[in-house]
């Protein structure tokens, strides 16, 4: 009886070895490389920007930053730019899904006007106001994004370059 057993299991190695299309699943994973960059500006260079994808909070970036974030190519990010001091300050969201292209690079920046007193405070406005104000999230050109990305004069950050995963 044992010899029997011994003989069927090499008999299914035999088999199993010799047979040419027998493989194992493989799973194929490519990454997705999304290059963030904010360059070094007078207008809200004090303030710091929360990265949100997919709704949660992410990295905290920094006037002069840029940032490299490695994803799965096969998931869909939404990506949005918050000003952390006024929650109601959102860029519109930038939507990558999985037929996207593998590198985007992204430029966030403020626009908008500085506090005048003469034109806020009421000084020659009777009425008032607060300045007009935002911030904004733009998806680039792939040569473009290369070009000012590698330009370390505008950000001003000692050529530091941070990479994360999400």
């Amino acid at each position: 009886m044992n010899i029997r057993i011994i003989l069927l299991i090499i008999l299914i190695i035999s088999l199993t070895l010799g047979q040419v299309s027998l493989k194992g699943q493989t799973i194929t994973e490519s990454d997705r490389t999304i290059y963030l960059m904010r360059a070094k500006q007078f207008y809200g260079s004090g303030a710091k920007m929360d990265l949100m994808i997919n709704g949660e909070f992410f990295h905290k970036i920094k006037s002069g930053t840029r940032l490299i974030i490695k994803t799965n190519s096969n998931d869909t990010l939404s990506i949005q730019i918050i000003y952390p001091i006024i929650k109601s300050y959102k860029s519109k969201v930038l939507m990558i899904t999985p037929d996207n292209a593998s590198e985007f690079y992204i430029d966030l920046l403020y626009w908008g006007e500085g506090y005048n007193p003469f034109k806020h405070a009421g000084v020659l406005n009777p009425v008032g106001g607060t300045p007009e104000f935002n911030i904004e999230i733009i998806e680039m050109a792939l040569d473009e994004g290369k070009k000012k990305f590698v330009q370390s004069e505008l950000y001003r950050d000692n050529k530091k370059i941070m990479k994360k995963r999400f």
